[in-house]
């Protein structure tokens, strides 16, 4: 009896057998199953309601937008097409709705408790501090900050390529941090659910490198800033990684990815004369890539296990994030000078 084996490593048994992690969180529901099924018509009833009322002041809104937007034909085709926009997504959530059943209910539920109910601190601390240092922006001057430390190419080509990471530290108006920050709330909540915040500082930093990068590598315009290389890059490495573990994914939870990709992709199109669609690709591309580099066709469990030294490089991932926080704020306060 020998204890070695010839040939290349065997590929390891997958360790999704059993109950899974997010299954832990399905709620007990009180009462009898007639009390329980009546219980879930009425939710569900309330909800179509709910639905109902959205979808007539979407289509006031979209009409709206119709008669009394001809004298501005330039935001005529955008304000029209979100509301067209939001009422086929308010039809799909009907009919979705109306096919939904108790059990596909308490399995949704039990894993957006799961997937947004852990390390509910790390993921709100960032989004805090890039509003902290969007209000030092502020403070100083929005385009003093761009100019200090957003990723203008004149500089990078100066040797500057410290503006590649810090440039995700800034935001060009209130508008853009505040939705980045709610977008990136919930995407930073998955990842380290899904991955760790280790393997999210990771793919984050990624994200935004790779943005930046092939933001420059395109045709010329601004200085770019933002965090969205980042965030798409935590995107693309979900969308991927739960790709691969569908079958063990409520189909609630890819719809809702989905959809975000969606709007991702129509406020690019509808407005890409102020978004950086390049950094969005970037972004994308980094993250699924790492995703892909990470599991590819093995079998693999979720929660991810990375590595011992994935572990100390997502830290340090995070010490060189916070690192371009502090320093663009440095830049914009004038020091070194």
């Amino acid at each position: 009896m020998t204890g070695e084996t010839t040939g290349a490593p065997r590929t390891p048994e997958p360790k999704t057998a059993g109950p899974l992690p997010w299954e832990k969180h399905l709620a007990r529901e009180p009462g009898t199953d007639a009390e329980q099924e009546a219980a879930f018509e009425a939710r569900r009833r309330q909800s179509q309601g709910e639905l109902g009322s959205t979808r007539n002041w979407l289509v006031v809104y979209t009409l709206g937008s119709l008669l009394f937007g001809w004298n501005d034909l330039k935001n005529l085709y955008p304000a029209t097409l979100l509301g067209v926009f939001l009422l086929v997504d308010n039809h799909l959530q009907g009919r979705r709705l109306r096919r939904l059943t108790r059990e596909q209910e308490r399995r949704e539920q039990a894993f957006s408790d799961w997937i947004h109910g852990k390390r509910i601190v790390l993921p709100l601390l960032f989004p805090a501090a890039l509003l902290a240092l969007f209000a030092l922006q502020w403070f100083v001057g929005l385009e003093r900050g761009v100019a200090a430390a957003g990723l203008a190419r004149p500089e990078v080509a100066e040797g500057e390529f410290w503006r590649l990471i810090t440039h995700g530290a800034l935001h060009a108006h209130v508008l853009h941090v505040v939705f980045n920050g709610i977008v990136l709330l919930a995407v930073m909540a998955q990842g380290m659910t899904l991955a760790g915040p280790a393997m999210a500082g990771i793919v984050y930093l990624t994200g935004v490198v790779a943005g930046g990068a092939l933001s420059l590598s395109s045709p010329g315009g601004p200085p770019t800033v933002g965090a969205s290389g980042g965030i798409v890059g935590l995107l693309g490495f979900i969308t991927l990684l739960t790709l691969r573990a569908r079958r063990d994914i409520p189909a609630g939870f890819w719809q809702r990815l989905l959809k975000l990709w969606v709007i991702i992709i129509l406020v690019g199109w509808l407005f890409h004369g102020w978004v950086d669609n390049w950094a969005h690709l970037g972004g994308a591309l980094s993250g699924a890539g790492l995703a892909w580099l990470l599991v590819g066709r093995r079998p693999f469990a979720l929660p991810l296990a990375p590595a011992r030294a994935l572990t100390l490089a997502g830290w340090a991932a995070w010490a060189v994030v916070l690192a371009s926080l502090a320093l663009a704020a440095a830049r914009m306060i004038g020091w070194p000078a």
